[in-house]
């Protein structure tokens, strides 16, 4: 594994040069659709910690914040349903609240609407490809047969289209702003050691940027063929339990993370009972485990989801930072022996694993 180790020495000499910076002048102007916000409080938030940096009363539809700070940080002001992003450096700032997306004025500013395009190309790129195999009134059994026969690489995709944007950005705000999308969109960590390497201090010294690299590096225990790693959590009753006792144990385990305050999660749940009727078996198993902290609200969430297979509850953020995944529902499969098979699965794809295994199905009368 490759380190992603800034040293002491360094940290210090670049957090003292961050200090140091000269305080800069800033204007931020706006327009909101309406005048419903007239003579309401609004405020600049920092990105970086949601703390408020600067207020100011909106006057009509419009509003304008001036002032001064001393390090260039990536912002967005709120107004209702109306919000703008922006990058916080000298000069005047305008916003573009009815998008949200497009600020212009600086020239960090005008690199942040240029990436929010590129970013917009990608998504309708990797969106048409989708819909050239996958179309409306498809039945799941043809969704099936057409996902097992074409692979997409959305992630691979973007970081094409990406990559040359970083490159001319490697140590300033809105090039972190494109690494950190990169990341949470589910950058490789083989992505993460090309693009490593070029990323400079400003970029490395970001706290989120921090977070999510140790995130990615983590989620090379995902890979297909490594052993899963064991945790603690409870069963339905309070009593510790482990992930040891469900998964290597002889039977393929399709295992699910999830929570109750997580909508795709419930999705993804009455997809996984279907699964669960046709497959349940002497060699395939499920497992859901609750990565948050409210067992009563899990517990809830198993009852109205019509869960009947094995679970975990209070597992908190432990199985997410094992294995390095961000966003939930996060469906893996396991073999027999504990090994991964597969590490990101949602909807028909789940289907299109198992059928892979070709494992005995139960019934068919699920199809639809």
């Amino acid at each position: 594994m490759k380190k992603r180790i800034i040293s002491l020495g360094t940290f210090l000499l670049l957090a003292g040069s961050l200090l140091a910076q000269i305080p800069f002048a800033y204007t931020v102007k706006g327009e909101l659709s309406d005048s419903a916000f007239h003579g309401k409080e609004i405020a600049i938030i920092c990105g970086d910690d949601r703390r408020e940096m600067a207020k100011t009363v909106v006057n009509g539809c419009n509003f304008e914040f001036s002032g001064a700070e001393d390090s260039v940080r990536y912002c967005y002001v709120w107004a209702g349903r109306e919000y703008g992003e922006f990058i916080l450096e000298p000069g005047t700032i305008w916003l573009d609240m009815k998008t949200h997306r497009f600020p212009t004025g600086t020239s960090l500013n005008e690199a942040l609407g240029e990436y929010n395009r590129l970013q917009d190309r990608a998504y309708a790129i990797t969106d048409s490809i989708y819909r050239s195999v996958i179309h409306e009134g498809m039945s799941r059994e043809e969704r099936i047969e057409a996902l097992s026969t074409h692979t997409f690489e959305g992630e691979r995709i973007h970081y094409r289209m990406y990559k040359p944007f970083i490159l001319k950005h490697t140590n300033d705000e809105v090039g972190a702003v494109a690494v950190e999308n990169l990341l949470m969109l589910g950058a490789t960590p083989e992505m993460l050691d090309d693009l490593y390497p070029h990323l400079g201090e400003w970029i490395l010294s970001r706290p989120y940027i921090q977070t999510s690299i140790a995130f990615v590096e983590a989620s090379r225990n995902m890979a297909p063929g490594k052993p899963f790693i064991d945790f603690e959590a409870e069963d339905l009753q309070g009593k510790k339990i482990h992930f040891s006792d469900f998964v290597g144990k002889g039977k393929y385990v399709l295992v699910d993370f999830a929570a109750s305050w997580c909508g795709p999660c419930r999705e993804e749940m009455a997809n996984l009972k279907e699964v669960y009727e046709a497959y349940e078996g002497e060699n395939f198993d499920i497992l859901t485990v609750a990565v948050e902290n409210d067992s009563e609200a899990s517990r809830k969430m198993f009852h109205d989801c019509g869960v009947n297979w094995n679970t975990m509850l209070n597992a908190g953020e432990v199985p997410a930072k094992l294995y390095g995944f961000r966003g939930i529902p996060r469906i893996m499969l396991f073999a027999p022996d504990g090994t991964i098979v597969a590490n990101k699965l949602r909807g028909d794809d789940v289907w299109v694993e198992l059928r892979k295994l070709n494992l005995k199905e139960n019934n068919r009368t699920y199809m639809h």
